[in-house]
C-alpha cells in the first residue's frame, strides 16, 4: 500500500526550518477563467505564484525580523513520500506572528510556480 504524505520539511537557501505539523504548499501555475458570451469562447489565464505556509517552533535563536527580510531565496518543500518541490525567487510574504504559550511563529513565502525535482 502506498505511503500517505505525513511529514513535510521546508528548506530555505539550504537551511532546514523547524516546521511544525501542517506545512502547506500551493504549487502555483496558471489560473484559468472562462470567457463566455452567447457561447463558450475559451479561457484567459493569469500566473499564480507558489505559496508555502507553515508554523515554525519559535526558540531563542529564531529571528523573526531576519526571516521577514528574506528575498530571492530558493525554497525546497520535501515530503516524506519522496516528492520534492522547488520554488525559485521566493520571498517572505508578510510579517510573522508569534503566539506565546505554544511557541509557534507563522511563515509564508511566495515565489515562482513550483517545479517537481
Amino acid at each position: 500500500m502506498p505511503q500517505v504524505t505525513g511529514i513535510c520539511k521546508v528548506y530555505v537557501n539550504g537551511s532546514l526550518y523547524r516546521t511544525l505539523e501542517g506545512a502547506k504548499i500551493n504549487v502555483g501555475g496558471y489560473e484559468r477563467t472562462p470567457v463566455v458570451g452567447h457561447s463558450y469562447y475559451g479561457t484567459t489565464q493569469k500566473l499564480v505564484p507558489a505559496t508555502v505556509t507553515f508554523d515554525i517552533a519559535h526558540m531563542a535563536d529564531t529571528d523573526l525580523v531576519e526571516l521577514g527580510a528574506i528575498e530571492d531565496a530558493t525554497l525546497r518543500f520535501e515530503c516524506d513520500t519522496g516528492q520534492t518541490y522547488m520554488v525559485a525567487n521566493a520571498s517572505w510574504a508578510k510579517p510573522s506572528e508569534l503566539t506565546g504559550g505554544d511557541g509557534k511563529a507563522t511563515g509564508e513565502l511566495v515565489g515562482e510556480p513550483a517545479i517537481k525535482e
